[in-house]
């Protein structure tokens, strides 16, 4: 009887350390550049930066449909580790927005990310942080803002990129 209860032990031991452990990893500026600059299309540096470092867990859910019944104008997609990806721009005109949720990571860290992220966007528009979890145009205007807010387990980064 020792031996099984060792043994389950062990095992328990085993697969709660063999289990990987979130690291939020900061975007590859250049890489992410490159492929934008390949693309004829302009590329969603966010969802770029999610499937070069993280693997897609199912399919899109949440899929939006645009007014004329075709175009796909919004959707979520979950990759490893839980994170959350969506984005919407359905309505004609609309601001781009998304929403990206990681487990919970140091608020610095997520500031870096969102440093990085923006650096690696086709932009002149200098961003600046107004206080510790939004980011946005120096000027207030048009551009891209960022806020971050923090739960007892995931870091949220809301995304709104137009005027």
């Amino acid at each position: 009887m020792k031996h099984i209860t060792y043994l389950l032990l062990i095992l328990v031991f085993t697969c709660r350390c063999s289990e990987k452990k979130f690291q939020l990893a900061l975007p590859d500026i250049q890489k992410i550049e490159s492929l934008s600059s390949e693309s004829e299309f302009g590329l969603n540096e966010v969802l770029v930066y999610l499937e070069m470092n993280y693997k897609k867990k199912g399919k899109k859910t949440q899929v939006r449909i645009d007014d004329d019944g075709k175009t796909e104008c919004g959707y979520t997609q979950v990759f490893d580790f839980d994170i959350s990806y969506t984005t919407e721009q359905c309505e004609e005109a609309s601001n781009l927005k998304e929403i990206i949720i990681f487990p919970r990571t140091s608020i610095d860290e997520v500031k870096k990310w969102v440093e990085s992220i923006y650096a690696s966007g086709e932009t002149d528009i200098p961003n600046v942080w107004y206080n510790d979890h939004e980011y946005g145009p120096n000027d207030k205007e048009v551009g891209c803002y960022y806020t971050i807010s923090q739960s007892g387990k995931t870091s949220k980064i809301a995304i709104t990129c137009g005027c």
